[in-house]
């Protein structure tokens, strides 16, 4: 729960974050009579899946509250300006810090809730998952449901060095799973420029590639030779609800069948 201290009232929101962390922008509005919808104005990312979601827009409802989402990455929800709206939800420690500091400085009003964590995952499809498991490179957790795991522990580093030697799927045996696909193993993540998860997911990669001991760069030439290494072993560009939009479409199966994603349990099969 987030409140924020307005003109003759408090407005409470609820939000949630990846890192469990939630802002509040002071927009001036005001809480109506009760028996009047209040419609609250919030910018976020991935978050909105949340808010659009029937149920909670239900629950919301009861308590006379309406939410209207402005879709945008982190990254531009922590520099852009947030003064129209009613809160904000940065998938992310970094723009929430950067957010808050910015209110302070101002002496603005502001308050940080962290609901939830919503972990990072590579979201796959089920046949996808079973070839990575058949190849070594993924293992099944238990599952209630003899047969239908929910989830896979997965081997970055056989994972990546798959991406790195441009295997094909066919070539690990996706067909023995009904599925046509000569595409290179790949996860689709956003744009790293604007994008949270896809800023975690790279600095996974990188972690994975370069992660023994204390071996962080020393100089801007080490750090760009690092960079060029890595860059091969992702796949970006799309904003983050494009990616995941492809990803459970009709094509998705052969276009993007994992992605960089925060948990979703509704597509959990």
């Amino acid at each position: 729960m987030v409140t924020a201290q307005l003109p003759g009232a408090f407005l409470p929101v609820l939000a949630a974050v990846l890192t469990g962390v939630t802002v509040l922008a002071v927009s001036g509005n005001i809480l109506l009579p009760f028996e009047r919808v209040v419609t609250l104005e919030g910018k976020m990312a991935s978050k909105r899946d949340f808010f659009e979601d029937e149920e909670v827009q239900r629950l919301l409802m009861k308590h006379h509250i309406r939410v209207h989402i402005t879709s945008s990455g982190s990254r531009d929800v922590a520099i852009g300006d947030i003064s129209s709206y009613d809160f904000v939800c940065p998938s992310g420690q970094p723009a929430g810090d950067l957010i808050t500091s910015q209110r302070a400085a101002k002496n603005q009003y502001v308050k940080v809730h962290r609901p939830f964590v919503s972990p990072i995952v590579l979201a796959t499809y089920r046949e996808y998952a079973e070839t990575l498991r058949d190849e070594g490179i993924a293992t099944a957790q238990r599952s209630s449901v003899q047969n239908q795991p929910l989830y896979y522990v997965l081997d970055m580093g056989k994972f990546l060095e798959s991406i790195h030697q441009e295997t094909r799927w066919e070539e690990i045996g996706i067909q023995n799973h009904g599925i046509t696909n000569a595409n290179r193993i790949v996860a689709q993540s956003p744009d790293v420029c604007g994008s949270n998860s896809a800023g975690t997911y790279l600095a996974l990669v990188a972690f994975t590639r370069h992660g023994k001991g204390d071996e962080v760069p020393d100089s801007d030439q080490e750090a760009d030779d690092r960079a060029r290494e890595i860059k091969p072993l992702l796949e970006q560009g799309l904003p983050a609800a494009d990616v995941f939009r492809t990803y459970i479409s009709p094509e998705g199966k052969g276009i993007a069948p994992v992605v960089v994603a925060y948990q979703y349990l509704s597509y959990g099969d």
